[in-house]
């Protein structure tokens, strides 16, 4: 009998050597579903009667909702008993929640409580992601395609809004962040948007959130200020290539609409709100990929991003027949130490040197259109030029929603 055909899309990303039990990861159907079916696994401990799980059925927006505080809602009834007999738990339904979401949201509801004291009221996750096609072509306008992974940030909170006055101070804490104690390591800081600013000694990760802080200050009226207590944990790999930052500052986002009752009036300005924390906080002059899949992401698609417009179209994705796997090359990736900014400066410089030639070409992507007339370049700006030409002619090509062709394996 034949085989069925598939295709095998080898994703070799440079990953940071982490301490997982597995080298690989695959990205399986159903990518984003919704929290609210994580949070119905959430386990709870009851008083007096040992642990029983916090079960809450119903929907909510795919990366934040309320954290359940106990009991079974929405359950079956239980069977009435004898007044001297216990009666029986209600079996909690079935539901399909995404695959690790729960357990990180119970870790992070654990420690919550050890650290800050009480339970979360807030949770909200934001995914990594893979790019199929398209290096180095966010920040020079051009195209890319990638997809989100199950692979996720997850943060627990309870947070207001109050005076800047009000001498209370955010404090968080991320699971893998411990002292020497393995109590987590609480950061505090002050988000008066006035007095907020990036920088040590604080741990460098809380920058991403301040960062992101920062950027909702504008959503408060005038003499206002957040406040919250928040725990993240995460299984997306720190130093992988899989965009945990972007994860880290997504969810902080969602946090942060949540607390305010503000949302922004489309993904794409939550999105670049977040690239723009990456800027200033974490000095990462980063394109609007990452954050713009994390925010966008849609299950069962990849997302095609015109960077230059700045519009994400969700392209259909026949997960039957395709496989994306992700290697661990165990070689370090940390974009604010790494090459990229010098390969943000030289697309930039290129761009410039092309633009005294040729006046058409407003950013890299529009190298593109000089055909011939790219042999009359220096060697070093044709090699960014070819770079770039290649990843964006397979950017542009349409994508098929109907099953890929392929050979079996």
């Amino acid at each position: 009998m034949a085989r069925s055909p598939m295709i095998v899309l080898m994703a070799v990303v440079a990953l940071l050597a982490v301490a997982e039990p597995s080298m690989f990861v695959e990205a399986k159907p159903k990518w984003l579903q919704k929290v609210g079916d994580a949070l119905n696994k959430v386990k709870g401990k009851g008083k007096g009667g040992g642990k029983k799980k916090a079960e809450a059925a119903g929907e909510c927006d795919n990366s934040a909702a309320k954290v359940p505080k106990g009991g079974a809602a929405d359950a079956e009834p239980a069977e009435p008993a004898e007044p001297v007999e216990e009666a029986p738990k209600a079996k909690a339904p079935k539901v399909d929640y995404p695959a690790g979401a729960a357990p990180l949201l119970e870790a992070a509801t654990a420690n919550f409580g050890k650290s800050f004291g009480g339970t979360p009221a807030l949770a909200a996750h934001a995914p990594g992601r893979v790019n199929l096609i398209g290096e180095h072509t966010d920040y020079t306008g051009g195209f890319v395609l990638p997809l989100a992974l199950e692979k996720r940030t997850v943060v627990v909170a309870t947070g207001k809004v109050v005076d800047v006055e009000d001498e209370a101070m955010c404090s968080v804490g991320s699971i893998g962040m411990e002292d020497e104690s393995g109590n987590l390591e609480i950061v505090s800081f002050d988000a008066n948007p006035d007095l907020l600013v990036p920088g040590m000694p604080q741990p460098f990760w809380t920058n991403y959130v301040k960062g992101v802080v920062k950027q909702y200050a504008g959503d408060l009226p005038a003499g206002k200020k957040f406040v919250f207590q928040a725990v993240f944990a995460s299984d997306v790999p720190l130093g992988a290539g899989l965009s945990s930052s972007a994860a880290l500052e997504v969810a902080t986002a969602t946090l942060l609409e949540m607390i305010s009752g503000v949302v922004p009036p489309n993904p794409a300005t939550k999105a670049l709100r977040c690239q723009k924390a990456e800027h200033e906080f974490c000095d990462m002059p980063c394109g609007i990929m990452d954050q713009f899949i994390s925010a966008m992401g849609q299950d069962g698609h990849v997302l095609k991003i015109d960077c230059r417009s700045q519009v994400g179209s969700p392209v259909p994705m026949n997960a039957n027949e395709v496989v994306v796997l992700i290697a661990n090359s165990k070689v370090k990736h940390e974009l604010s130490g790494s090459e990229y900014p010098d390969r943000v400066a030289q697309c930039k410089a290129a761009t410039e040197v092309l633009a005294e030639s040729f006046p058409e070409v407003k950013e890299l992507r529009d190298a593109v259109s000089l055909g011939e007339k790219r042999e009359e370049l220096s060697h070093d700006i044709r090699r960014v030029d070819k770079t770039w030409t290649h990843n964006a002619d397979a950017a542009r090509r349409p994508i098929p929603s109907h099953p890929i062709p392929s050979h079996p394996i």
